[in-house]
């Protein structure tokens, strides 16, 4: 069930996601969309392992691992990209949604993927790997790349995608 050597989640692979917005005013529509519309995405073109992928819906993740950074002028944020939100057929390779994690309060990067390791050989887990990400072609950092617990995972771990999936989004937190 979990990803080959290649794959979107390959752990021997340190590949360069590039991050392309349309709006040049993006972190503001982005800031301003976390706590006024969260629902709200915004289009960008995603550049990575040769493949271009046009229209991917882009939001920040997250609450602590977002406000935190934000309020302190980082500009490192957590992202979470859905790559067919607009376009049924857009993935990449093989995943609609993908979470990147800013690694906040983990600076050894190591924490969701030693957990994801363990966790699997007990229960469906995440894929998880990291990645170098450049947002409008600036170096933005290293980020945990991690699978989305969504439909696609519901049927991928269990067979079906109608099954209870629980989510927390307790946005006014911070």
């Amino acid at each position: 069930l979990y990803d080959e050597p290649g794959g979107t989640f390959d752990t021997d692979i340190l590949r360069t996601m590039f991050i392309d917005f349309e709006d040049v005013d993006y972190h503001n529509t982005l800031v301003d969309a976390f706590f006024e519309n969260p629902a709200l995405r915004i289009p960008a073109t995603i550049s990575i392992a040769e493949m271009v992928i046009d229209s991917v819906a882009v939001r920040y993740k997250g609450n602590s691992t977002f406000c935190l950074p934000n309020d302190y002028g980082r500009q490192k944020l957590p992202y979470n990209l859905d790559f067919n939100c607009w376009s049924e057929e857009s993935d990449r390779m093989g995943y609609h949604k993908i979470k990147l994690a800013n690694s906040w309060m983990d600076p050894t990067f190591a924490k969701e993927y030693i957990s994801a390791l363990i966790y699997r050989r007990y229960l469906p887990s995440p894929e998880v790997n990291l990645l170098s990400l450049n947002t409008q072609d600036d170096y933005t950092g290293l980020y945990v790349n991690t699978e989305s617990i969504n439909k696609q995972f519901l049927k991928k771990h269990f067979g079906e995608q109608d099954g209870v999936l629980f989510k927390c989004d307790p946005s006014g937190v911070f």
